[in-house]
């Protein structure tokens, strides 16, 4: 079982039902969750946001911020899942991810890795 497993584990069974065969529902419950935990980090703002209610596929979206860089992390509770890192001078794009992840642990691993990238363009 993987760190990430670990922490996945405080999000209870009841958040694990499987949508046709795409990610488990507590993927939003994870990001959130991470938000929770890891918005607090001195040089980059962090933020949090669920998609707007009524949508037939309900979604969340993080986002980064620093002084050279903007990221988002978005994610669909069937598991489609879009990010970017966009380093503001010259207005490169070092990291595009779209993909269709299967667990909540796949999609932190995501973050983690969006996150990493964001700091490595300030350096």
């Amino acid at each position: 079982m993987s760190a990430a497993d670990d922490w996945l584990d405080g999000l209870g069974p009841e958040k694990t039902q499987i949508y046709g065969g795409g990610i488990v529902s507590s993927a939003i419950a994870a990001m959130a969750r991470w938000f929770d935990e890891n918005s607090n980090t001195d040089g980059m703002r962090v933020s949090f946001r669920e998609g707007p209610g009524g949508r037939p596929v309900k979604s969340a979206q993080l986002g980064f911020e620093t002084a050279g860089a903007l990221a988002s992390v978005a994610v669909w509770e069937n598991g489609q899942l879009e990010a970017e890192v966009l380093v503001v001078e010259g207005m490169e794009r070092p990291l595009v991810v779209s993909t269709v992840v299967s667990t909540p642990a796949a999609m932190i691993h995501i973050i983690e890795r969006v996150k990493n990238v964001t700091w490595a363009s300030e350096q």
